[in-house]
Protein backbone atom coordinates (compact mmCIF):
# COMPACT_ATOMS: atom_id res chain seq x y z
CA UNK A 1 0.00 0.00 0.00
CA UNK A 2 1.50 3.55 -0.80
CA UNK A 3 1.51 6.49 0.97
CA UNK A 4 -1.08 8.20 -0.42
CA UNK A 5 -3.84 5.00 -0.45
CA UNK A 6 -3.40 5.05 3.53
CA UNK A 7 -4.24 8.59 3.52
CA UNK A 8 -7.25 8.08 1.68
CA UNK A 9 -8.22 5.26 3.45
CA UNK A 10 -7.97 7.04 7.18
CA UNK A 11 -10.06 10.35 5.59
CA UNK A 12 -12.76 7.53 4.60
CA UNK A 13 -12.72 6.57 8.13
CA UNK A 14 -12.89 9.96 9.80
CA UNK A 15 -15.85 10.41 7.65
CA UNK A 16 -17.62 7.48 9.76
CA UNK A 17 -16.98 9.51 13.12
CA UNK A 18 -20.34 10.73 14.31
CA UNK A 19 -20.63 13.88 17.20
CA UNK A 20 -22.32 12.53 20.42
CA UNK A 21 -25.92 13.47 20.38
CA UNK A 22 -25.22 15.57 23.59
CA UNK A 23 -22.70 17.83 21.86
CA UNK A 24 -24.51 18.32 18.96
CA UNK A 25 -28.07 19.76 20.82
CA UNK A 26 -25.50 21.86 22.62
CA UNK A 27 -23.57 22.93 19.55
CA UNK A 28 -26.98 23.82 17.87
CA UNK A 29 -28.50 25.63 21.15
CA UNK A 30 -25.24 27.71 21.06
CA UNK A 31 -25.31 28.59 17.18
CA UNK A 32 -29.11 29.17 17.03
CA UNK A 33 -28.80 31.87 20.42
CA UNK A 34 -25.80 33.99 18.98
CA UNK A 35 -26.52 36.89 17.49
CA UNK A 36 -27.51 37.00 14.21
CA UNK A 37 -26.47 39.80 11.58
CA UNK A 38 -28.85 39.77 8.78
CA UNK A 39 -28.02 43.51 7.27
CA UNK A 40 -24.38 42.04 6.02
CA UNK A 41 -24.50 43.75 2.60
CA UNK A 42 -25.78 46.78 3.86
CA UNK A 43 -23.20 47.17 6.96
CA UNK A 44 -20.59 46.78 4.53
CA UNK A 45 -21.97 49.68 2.38
CA UNK A 46 -21.97 51.86 5.53
CA UNK A 47 -18.10 50.98 6.01
CA UNK A 48 -17.49 51.61 2.55
CA UNK A 49 -19.31 54.76 2.58
CA UNK A 50 -17.19 56.13 6.26
CA UNK A 51 -14.18 54.70 4.38
CA UNK A 52 -14.65 57.03 1.21
CA UNK A 53 -15.94 60.02 3.56
CA UNK A 54 -12.50 59.84 5.43
CA UNK A 55 -10.47 59.40 2.02
CA UNK A 56 -12.34 62.37 0.52
CA UNK A 57 -11.99 64.77 3.49
CA UNK A 58 -8.10 63.55 3.96
CA UNK A 59 -7.76 64.58 -0.03
CA UNK A 60 -9.38 67.66 0.47
CA UNK A 61 -7.28 68.76 3.59
CA UNK A 62 -4.48 67.56 1.79
CA UNK A 63 -5.16 69.77 -1.33
CA UNK A 64 -5.89 72.51 0.64
CA UNK A 65 -2.40 72.23 2.73
CA UNK A 66 -0.86 72.17 -1.06
CA UNK A 67 -2.87 75.34 -2.06
CA UNK A 68 -1.95 77.33 1.11
CA UNK A 69 1.58 76.20 0.94
CA UNK A 70 1.64 77.43 -2.91
CA UNK A 71 -0.35 80.99 -1.98
CA UNK A 72 2.50 81.47 0.76
CA UNK A 73 5.15 81.02 -2.06
CA UNK A 74 3.74 83.44 -4.18
CA UNK A 75 3.48 86.00 -1.82
CA UNK A 76 6.59 85.43 -0.83
CA UNK A 77 7.99 85.91 -4.83
CA UNK A 78 5.60 88.42 -5.53
CA UNK A 79 6.28 90.68 -2.28
CA UNK A 80 9.07 90.10 -0.09
CA UNK A 81 12.05 88.35 -3.00
CA UNK A 82 12.22 91.74 -5.03
CA UNK A 83 13.30 93.51 -1.91
CA UNK A 84 15.41 90.28 -0.88
CA UNK A 85 17.25 89.84 -4.51
CA UNK A 86 17.84 93.75 -4.69
CA UNK A 87 19.74 93.53 -1.36
CA UNK A 88 21.80 90.68 -2.57
CA UNK A 89 22.09 91.91 -5.96
CA UNK A 90 25.92 93.21 -5.87
CA UNK A 91 25.84 95.97 -8.04
CA UNK A 92 22.82 96.84 -6.05
CA UNK A 93 24.65 96.50 -2.78
CA UNK A 94 28.19 98.24 -4.05
CA UNK A 95 25.76 101.40 -4.83
CA UNK A 96 23.87 101.54 -1.54
CA UNK A 97 27.49 101.70 -0.09
CA UNK A 98 28.56 104.53 -2.16
CA UNK A 99 25.50 106.50 -1.37
CA UNK A 100 26.05 105.57 2.53
CA UNK A 101 29.76 106.62 2.18
CA UNK A 102 28.12 110.13 0.74
CA UNK A 103 25.93 110.41 3.32
CA UNK A 104 28.97 109.92 6.33
CA UNK A 105 30.63 112.69 4.31
CA UNK A 106 27.89 114.61 4.32
CA UNK A 107 27.52 114.67 8.01
CA UNK A 108 31.11 114.97 8.52
CA UNK A 109 30.91 117.85 6.72
CA UNK A 110 28.06 119.08 8.68
CA UNK A 111 29.99 118.76 11.69
CA UNK A 112 32.90 120.46 10.29
CA UNK A 113 31.13 123.23 9.47
CA UNK A 114 29.13 123.78 12.55
CA UNK A 115 32.18 123.21 14.64
CA UNK A 116 34.32 125.67 12.67
CA UNK A 117 31.50 128.46 12.74
CA UNK A 118 31.17 127.64 16.39
CA UNK A 119 35.25 127.91 17.04
CA UNK A 120 34.47 131.09 15.23
CA UNK A 121 32.07 132.79 17.59
CA UNK A 122 34.41 131.70 20.63
CA UNK A 123 37.13 133.29 19.20
CA UNK A 124 35.14 136.57 17.88
CA UNK A 125 34.17 136.83 21.67
CA UNK A 126 37.35 135.92 23.07
CA UNK A 127 39.20 138.69 21.06
CA UNK A 128 36.03 141.25 21.69
CA UNK A 129 36.55 140.09 25.32
CA UNK A 130 40.01 141.07 25.42
CA UNK A 131 39.59 144.51 23.10
CA UNK A 132 36.95 145.65 25.88
CA UNK A 133 39.57 144.90 28.64
CA UNK A 134 42.49 146.54 26.87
Amino acid sequence: MTMEQKIIKTLESLKAIKPSEDFARYSKASILASSQKTNLGRRRFQWNLWDSVKFASALTLGTLLVLVVAGGLSYFNLNLAPTLITELNQEGLLREANSLDFEIHLSELNYYDKSAKEVAALLDRVSQDEVSEL
